[in-house]
């Protein structure tokens, strides 16, 4: 069964998170975070898509330290858990 996925970067409070949907009851998961807040502190530029393999994959720039870096995470299991 396949889950829509919520993910958001919000740069102001700094992090990455997801949700999911549970399409039997609409109801949506607690929120996961993809990255810790320091991590994802000013992150921009969030993009997704699902790999080879149906991995749910997350890309976004890292503002931290004034250097722009790319992260990415991915999850495995539908955006429950997330490695990165």
């Amino acid at each position: 069964v396949a889950y829509p996925v919520f993910i958001v970067a919000d740069a102001s409070a700094g992090f990455v998170r997801s949700a999911r949907l549970n399409p039997s009851t609409g109801v949506w998961s607690a929120v996961t975070n993809i990255n810790s807040v320091t991590l994802a502190q000013d992150a921009a530029w969030l993009a997704t898509d699902y790999d080879t393999s149906g991995n749910i994959v997350v890309a976004f720039q890292d503002l931290t330290t004034g250097s722009i870096f790319t992260r990415y995470a991915y999850s495995s299991d539908g955006g429950t858990t997330w490695t990165t």
